[in-house]
Formats: C-alpha cells, sequence, structure tokens
C-alpha cells in the first residue's frame, strides 16, 4: 500500500528504484493519494499482475515499469497485464 503521508508529510512521487526489484505482483495506492509523479525505474523487474494508478497522477517517467514480463495496457488509469500475441 503506498500511503498518503509518512511521517506528517505528503507522499507526492515515488522516486527512481525505490520499489525495484522487490518482487511485488501489485501496487496499491491508498485513498485520496497524492502521488502526481512516478519516476524511472521506480517499480522495475517486478511481477506485476495490475496496477491501478492515483486520478492526479499527473507523469509517468520511462522504464518506470521496465522489466516486466509482459507489456502493460494503458485503460485511463488502470495498468493491465496482457499477452503478446505472435
Amino acid at each position: 500500500m503506498i500511503p498518503v503521508s509518512l511521517d506528517g508529510k505528503k507522499v507526492t512521487e515515488i522516486y527512481q528504484d525505490v520499489f525495484a526489484n522487490k518482487g511485488l505482483t501489485s501496487v496499491v495506492f491508498e485513498n485520496d493519494s497524492q502521488i502526481v509523479h512516478i519516476h524511472a525505474r521506480a517499480f522495475q523487474n517486478n511481477q506485476l499482475t495490475e496496477v491501478i494508478l492515483p486520478s492526479n497522477l499527473q507523469r509517468i517517467d520511462q522504464r518506470s515499469f521496465m522489466g516486466l514480463d509482459h507489456p502493460f495496457a494503458h485503460s485511463g488509469h488502470r495498468m493491465r497485464r496482457q499477452a503478446i500475441l505472435a
């Protein structure tokens, strides 16, 4: 769970490599999330199957979710893994 605040400070960004290589399968943002920016490689090399992004998110850097077995399809603020059809 990505919280709205930590130690009384609003969480507005997820910095590079913070959740990289952690074996995550999902990412959940707390209701009323204040996240506006997800930096490069923030969630790289995890086993994510679904991410529901907060509505006030403004920027996702390139490679924020790189290294996944399957690409994610962006649908509004929802990302779902889709199999690659050959």
